[in-house]
């Protein structure tokens, strides 16, 4: 090309061309070797950056899966907790409902047997006032009292009370 010539887009390009040419043949080599020192440094951090978060990420996991065997563990215990618990109560149920039962029984008993002591207290009464009766009368009397007082005392043995029948 002359001082002389109009530049024109092909001269242009052509121009650009070698010179791009020439510079990377000087350059390139260098460029490219440079370049791909930085990139592989970049690499290499990046791959060691990754390396360090999935060790994080499992160890990570790992604690994850032991605190989820853990919680495991603690909801098989609360399950059999809480059955025990529901066998507990149904228990507890059943002894309140005994216990109901032999408070009515006692009531019952104990009524009866505050209507045994008066009657054998009424037929004390008699007795001492009809004192002197004929043996015959005397003997009957005397059999209705200790049957009373026998069946006094044996309820009060069955029923484990300290109630004593006066003589």
């Amino acid at each position: 090309m002359t001082a002389d010539e109009p530049i024109t887009r092909a001269i242009l390009d052509e121009v650009l061309s070698n010179a791009f040419a020439k510079f990377a043949q000087t350059f390139g080599a260098e460029i490219r070797e440079l370049i791909s020192g930085s990139v592989a440094g970049l690499e290499h951090r990046m791959n060691a950056r990754f390396e360090a978060v999935d060790k994080r990420f499992d160890a990570m996991d790992r604690r994850f899966d032991a605190a989820d065997e853990r919680a495991g563990r603690i909801e098989n215990r609360l399950a059999h907790i809480e059955s025990d618990i529901a066998t507990i109560k149904d228990r507890l149920r059943a002894i309140e409902g005994e216990i109901k039962a032999q408070r009515n029984d006692t009531k019952y008993v104990l009524n009866g047997l505050a209507k045994a002591n008066h009657h054998i207290a009424q037929l004390e009464a008699k007795f001492d006032k009809y004192y002197l009766l004929t043996s015959q009368e005397r003997l009957v009397i005397s059999d209705k009292v200790a049957q009373l007082k026998t069946w006094v005392l044996a309820a009060n043995h069955a029923l484990g009370l300290g109630v004593s029948v006066d003589s």
